[in-house]
């Protein structure tokens, strides 16, 4: 089997990622220490992303995830995606298995059990957004990291030493990574939110407050009005749902929107920090730096040079 890469520091451009002519599939690990030649990138091919060591920041459309150890993504084909350190240094010791493969390749392992095309389906579903924002909000712990971690690592063992039947082990390893995410994403969810109707009832309505009024001031008082219910209550609730703070929550909220914002060109950041909230810009600067490990222009910054990117990703020479 023919290596591809192994460990190095980013993939600078998709059109040099090769996939093996014998075996549609590829590992590497990323360790992100050349922060200057990382770039949003897209490719056809899907990807499975996981974090394997210290923090960042994972892009993916127009979405941002604040990561560590634990979290797992999926990338489509054509998303555009791209893991960030929190700074130039990688001062957090960011570091991301990847093993990327072609759709077709699913179709060409033969096995006819239902749960394997429930596998299949779910992989190759045309929007993932849904799935990762869900397991980014259930992260990776105990057995279930260690099972998904020592998968990968025998894959990237397999796939750069030319072992023995590796073409083989690679398949079956990689139904067993398919299986373990499925799970995953579909009966752990399950398994992890035991709530009752009505506090996701509640839980929802707080969260609808908060993405109407993001750009106010809101105190615990107000929400409690709103919803009819206790503080306590209110706190209590929230955090057994959402596995966060109202008010992270609501940091999310603005953050996100503030992101967004920024991908444009003519919004002054002093603007964005006033419509998102805050009224002290450099509480804002602050804020923003503590979710995203980078500053608003630096965020600027990447996003225009993204949008650049993704551009001339358009003409059909990417892979």
């Amino acid at each position: 089997m023919k290596k591809i890469f192994s460990e190095v520091d980013h993939i600078n451009d998709v059109t040099e990622v090769i996939m093996s002519p014998e075996f549609d599939i590829a590992l590497n690990k990323c360790v992100y220490s050349n922060y200057a030649e990382i770039r949003l990138h897209r490719h056809d091919y899907i990807e499975i992303a996981y974090v394997s060591n210290g923090k960042g920041i994972h892009v993916q459309n127009d979405r941002s995830f604040k990561v560590s150890k634990g979290n797992i993504f999926i990338t489509n084909n054509d998303d555009i995606h791209s893991f960030f350190p929190y700074d130039t240094r990688n001062s957090g010791k960011l570091a991301v298995y990847n093993c990327i493969l072609r759709s077709s390749l699913l179709d060409t392992i033969d096995i006819k059990d239902v749960d394997y095309i429930n596998v299949k389906n779910f992989l190759s579903c045309e929007s993932t957004m849904s799935i990762n924002e869900a397991m980014y909000r259930y992260k990776l712990s105990g057995s279930l990291l260690n099972q998904v971690e020592s998968i990968l690592v025998m894959m990237f063992m397999e796939f750069n030493m030319n072992m023995l039947a590796g073409k083989f082990n690679l398949i079956l390893l990689l139904y067993q990574l398919l299986t373990c995410m499925y799970r995953i994403f579909i009966y752990g969810r399950q398994e992890q939110v035991t709530y009752n109707i009505n506090k996701l009832d509640f839980v929802n309505e707080v969260i609808n407050y908060l993405k109407a009024n993001y750009s106010s001031r809101i105190t615990l008082d107000d929400i409690a009005k709103h919803t009819l219910l206790s503080k306590n209550y209110l706190i209590t609730i929230f955090r057994e749902i959402m596995n966060t703070t109202i008010f992270n929550y609501l940091t999310d909220v603005r953050i996100e929107r503030a992101c967004e914002m920024l991908a444009m060109p003519e919004q002054k950041i002093g603007n964005v920090s006033a419509c998102v909230g805050y009224n002290d810009n450099s509480y804002f600067v602050k804020v923003f730096k503590n979710v995203m490990g980078i500053t608003p222009s630096e965020y600027r910054d990447n996003a225009l040079k993204g949008s650049l990117a993704s551009a001339g990703a358009g003409d059909g020479n990417n892979v």
